[in-house]
């Protein structure tokens, strides 16, 4: 649309726009940081570990302070590597404590066996000896019966050849058994000797085989703690290494945020508002964490990770503090109305002193009267809840948007209007239509911005806008506009 040169505005401003027309000429979006710091970062491609172990952090803040815990995936790989090394340190450290009973007992239960064959050979040996005792009984009652039988024969008439032979034959049962007795003990001892040698046998067989597995379970439980140390090693490294990073991510989001927070503040005070007051004043969200429901006990950050680093401390904390800040000022940015009435400006009456287009009187004016077609949409410059919506005396058909904070902006001459009182509005909502109700001239927008019921010039939170017209960017036009994301 071709704009015309305003002719009816004040000399006085001219030196002021022509100092902030440059704003309007800027193709490029500033402040490009806050924008991505409001859209947030492009997604990176996810890795597995990072499923598993994702970044953790914890924001607790306590009456004076905000503590941050963070819990990064190295971090959480190595308190599981250690409490694995730990687990299977317990289980090696059980399994060698049954090994040991069960070597012990088998030692026990040979013991029993080499006491159970003593005993046996003791038995044996008094067998033995009650054998020969009843053999020597049984040769005494050889010989007496012999000498019975000798005496009989003698006093029965044997001749000696006779009684040779009876001796003779009773000799030779006496030797035979006697020989059947020494062989019938000769099997016994020798059989008692086999099985003694063959349990002995057995009892050291099993002893050198528990004493091999005892060896190569030592060795296999050996080469596992050398693996855990291994991964142990491994892991802290990786965890080193992503604390580096971590402190290294931490000094650059540091800065940025210091950055951006200078910005965004820059932006507040170039519109004259008292940024401190306009801060403490901002309403939270109602989805804001610092205002749900919280709790817990208390337990310093320092205490668990940074405590043999108050340097890091100190950075943590102040990172945490900037976040509080910039997060605040977030809010408070979004209810500023910077953003612009119209898609296209062009100001046919501005702010202050001028000539009152009825009366041809001195007259003070308290907004910006914008050039539009009648029926243009109208937008909303910042988010917040529509006050009023309806007639008002000399502003016609008026719709009043309260930001908070004491913010207020007003359109006023409005031919329909497309919000009710109470209404909650978005940022670039429409809320009516160009016309000339009420005290006005012709279709035009009637635009004030009031600071606690005090007017304050538009131009001010305007001076970005960058579909702004050739004309109304010249040092005549007053005005450099600024359109707010």
């Amino acid at each position: 649309m071709k704009t015309l040169p305003i002719t009816d505005t004040s000399a006085r401003h001219e030196s002021f726009f022509a100092r902030v027309a440059h704003w309007g000429r800027r193709e490029k979006q500033p402040f490009s940081e806050f924008d991505v710091l409001r859209r947030g970062l492009a997604p990176q491609p996810v890795r597995r570990v990072d499923r598993w172990f994702p970044p953790r952090q914890f924001l607790i803040r306590t009456a004076g302070r905000t503590s941050v815990v963070s819990f990064a995936p190295g971090m959480q790989i190595a308190v599981v590597a250690m409490g694995v090394f730990g687990f299977v340190g317990v289980v090696a450290t059980i399994v060698a404590a049954a090994w040991g009973h069960r070597t012990a007992d088998q030692m026990a239960h040979e013991m029993e066996h080499l006491r159970s064959t003593a005993r046996l050979e003791t038995q044996r040996a008094a067998e033995d000896r009650e054998f020969v005792r009843r053999l020597g009984l049984d040769l005494s009652r050889c010989f007496a019966e012999r000498d019975r039988a000798a005496s009989a024969a003698y006093a029965g008439g044997k001749t000696m050849a006779e009684q040779r032979i009876t001796i003779a034959r009773l000799i030779a049962e006496r030797e035979v058994s006697i020989d059947h007795a020494r062989a019938e003990r000769e099997a016994v001892v020798e059989q008692a000797s086999a099985e003694r040698e063959a349990a002995v046998e057995h009892a050291v067989a099993q002893r050198k085989t528990a004493v091999e597995n005892a060896v190569a379970e030592r060795s296999r439980i050996a080469v596992e703690r050398d693996k855990a140390l291994s991964e142990r090693d491994k892991a802290l490294s990786e965890r080193d290494a992503a604390l580096t990073a971590n402190r290294e991510v931490l000094r650059h989001l540091d800065a940025q945020t210091q950055s951006t927070i200078a910005q965004v503040e820059g932006i507040i005070s170039a519109t004259g508002l008292d940024l401190a007051r306009v801060v403490n004043k901002a309403p939270a969200p109602p989805t804001d964490e610092r205002t749900g429901p919280r709790g817990g006990p208390f337990v310093p950050w320092k205490q668990q990770v940074v405590a043999d680093n108050p340097v890091e401390a100190r950075r943590i904390h102040g990172v945490a503090s900037s976040l509080e800040r910039l997060k605040a000022l977030r809010d408070t940015l979004a209810r500023v109305p910077l953003a612009t009435p119209l898609a296209q400006l062009e100001i046919s009456n501005g702010f202050g002193f001028r000539v009152d287009p009825f009366t041809g009187l001195a007259a003070m004016h308290e907004g910006l009267d914008l050039r539009g077609n009648r029926n243009t949409e109208i937008h909303a410059t910042a988010a917040g809840t529509v006050a009023f919506a309806g007639w008002k005396s000399d502003y016609g058909n008026l719709v009043e948007i309260n930001h908070g904070s004491g913010l207020v902006s007003r359109y006023a001459h409005l031919s329909s209007i497309l919000v009710k009182t109470g209404d909650p509005v978005t940022l670039h909502q429409k809320l009516g239509l160009i016309g000339a109700t009420g005290r006005a001239t012709g279709a035009h927008l009637h635009y004030e911005i009031r600071v606690d019921g005090q007017a304050r010039n538009p131009v001010n939170f305007l001076k970005a806008h960058r579909n702004v017209s050739e004309k109304a960017t010249t040092p005549s036009s007053q005005f450099s506009g600024f359109n707010h994301h």
